[in-house]
């Protein structure tokens, strides 16, 4: 979920119609669900059996905050020793609560908070209520330009362009989406959305793994030279053509009519 409908959104939100938030400036959006937390705890546990360490865990949206239990998920992640960090990522659109302060300062999560300029409008308060919870805040300058990759359908790259757009791009990960570890959120919440087809969305099943099968095909998906699902999205370079005002937001009906797309 999202406090936001940014219109050239990485994470596709601009797709889904369930994933809106009723504090979005824009106006009230349909219901949104959320993952259960034992469904979350479920997840972490699986891809931890397997022997993995994290340096770090990005907890990312949409917008995190949004989430009602996010202080109990931060206490559980804070209690695995294989991991050593945790960082969530905001847009500073919500003020934190008391819970989940003290839930971050104990287990010492780091901030780091997108500024939007006025869609951010409390930006400097939020920054300042992690920071005097002794938060660490992770600031930026205020975001100008994000680059504009079109709509999600094939452009029939060949292999060379497939590489050219991996090795360009900043959103390359591993992201646990639903049980299903993936090189790319674009490319997670795609298939989810059924803007990516099954058959190039190459990701690991986590809860259909093994400790002798996971090893094998993690090192398969981190060294990969590119992924299928390049194929969907517009070219990663910035120029001076593909650039589009930073978190430009969709009206509720333009919002309505791209998540319906989809669906058609």
């Amino acid at each position: 979920r999202c406090t936001l409908r940014g219109k050239h959104c990485s994470e596709l939100i601009q797709y889904d119609r369930r994933s809106n938030d009723d504090s979005s400036p824009v106006s009230p959006p349909p219901p949104a669900q959320d993952f259960s937390i034992d469904v979350l705890r479920g997840n972490l546990d699986t891809l931890l059996s397997f022997g993995v360490r994290i340096y770090t865990l990005s907890l990312i949206g949409g917008e995190p905050l949004l989430y009602p239990e996010l202080a109990q998920l931060i206490d559980y992640i804070g209690s695995k020793a294989e991991i050593k960090k945790i960082l969530v990522v905001s847009n500073a659109t919500i003020m934190p609560n008391a819970e989940l302060l003290s839930a971050m300062k104990r287990n010492r999560v780091f901030v780091s908070l997108s500024n939007y300029g006025k869609l951010s409008k409390r930006y400097n308060e939020i920054a300042a209520a992690f920071r005097n919870a002794g938060i660490k805040v992770r600031t930026t300058a205020e975001q100008m330009r994000w680059i504009n990759k079109g709509s999600v359908e094939p452009r029939n790259r060949d292999t060379q362009g497939l590489i050219h757009q991996w090795n360009n791009c900043n959103h390359k990960c591993v992201c646990l989406v639903d049980g299903q570890l993936h090189n790319c959120e674009a490319s997670a919440h795609g298939l989810k959305l059924g803007l990516i087809p099954e058959d190039i969305s190459k990701y690991i099943d986590i809860r259909k793994e093994s400790k002798s099968t996971f090893p094998g095909k993690l090192r398969k998906l981190i060294f990969r030279k590119y992924i299928p699902a390049c194929d969907y999205c517009g070219d990663v370079v910035m120029t001076e053509s593909n650039t589009v005002p930073a978190a430009e937001q969709l009206t509720l009906s333009t919002f309505r009519a791209a998540a319906d797309s989809i669906r058609a």
